[in-house]
């Protein structure tokens, strides 16, 4: 069974690189929108992804956020 898996790993390392040459470049403009669209620089870390932030006023639902505001205490 372990000499299956380790099979397994090896032939997917092969093999990875030939899947990704055929399947990205049809991706590759929604994949940099997505960077260039949820980016931002936060001092001391650098260029991060905006859902990393938890900014729920940018990509909140507003309706937790109400709930949120309702039950929190000082």
């Amino acid at each position: 069974m372990k000499v299956l898996i380790f099979t397994q790993e090896l032939v997917s390392v092969a093999l990875t690189p030939f899947v990704l040459w055929f399947s990205l470049p049809d991706c590759a403009p929604a994949i940099i929108d997505f960077f260039r669209e949820f980016s931002v620089h936060v001092d001391g870390l650098g260029y991060i992804c905006s859902f990393a932030e938890f900014n729920f006023e940018r990509h909140g639902n507003v309706k937790v956020r109400m709930f949120v505001s309702i039950y929190h205490v000082s």
